[in-house]
């Protein structure tokens, strides 16, 4: 790994060490936490589709379907970061998409992504748990916002649902 893409992930670990996991649901901020789900389902269809990897949506690692295993090598970062969010007592699917994340910020800046032109997979999920939202899966619905996901076309839209520089300051 190049020292430019350590950074990201040391960039990316602190960020995900920033967020106050313990801190309760927010209610008044539900409407937000439902825009940004949407939007990283939206992504992960986009994303799902152009992998040809739609039967695994929306949990997706985009970066192990594009390099595999064997071209990330990231587990001292991997364990750190997975270590820290058991130890919070983050949920199963949270620290999947933290994980996600991590390498995606190792290979964000690699020709074999950008030539796919889509948006960032995890940035939607992770402003959401920035913002004291949380990512949980019960049955095909993610709870709290009870957004099913049962159908990925559903959101196969070029439109996002929230255009996350403007509209949203954690």
């Amino acid at each position: 790994m190049d020292m430019s893409n350590r950074n990201e992930v040391n960039k990316s670990i602190q960020r995900i060490k920033n967020i106050d996991w313990n801190r309760g649901y927010d209610y008044t901020k539900q409407d937000t936490y439902k825009l940004l789900i949407r939007e990283w389902l939206r992504r992960m269809a986009l994303w799902g589709k152009a992998l040809g990897v739609t039967n695994k949506w929306p949990f997706i690692n985009v970066v192990y379907e594009i390099f595999g295993e064997e071209n990330i090598l990231l587990d001292p970062f991997i364990d750190e970061i997975s270590s820290f969010l058991w130890a919070a007592r983050v949920n199963p699917f949270s620290i999947y998409v933290c994980v996600w994340y991590l390498y995606w910020s190792e290979a964000k800046n690699r020709r074999e992504i950008s030539q796919f032109n889509l948006p960032e997979p995890c940035e939607p999920i992770i402003i959401l748990f920035e913002l004291g939202g949380q990512l949980r899966k019960e049955n095909r619905f993610l709870d709290f916002v009870m957004i099913d996901i049962d159908n990925w076309k559903e959101y196969d839209l070029l439109e996002p649902f929230i255009f996350l520089d403007e509209e949203i300051k954690p």
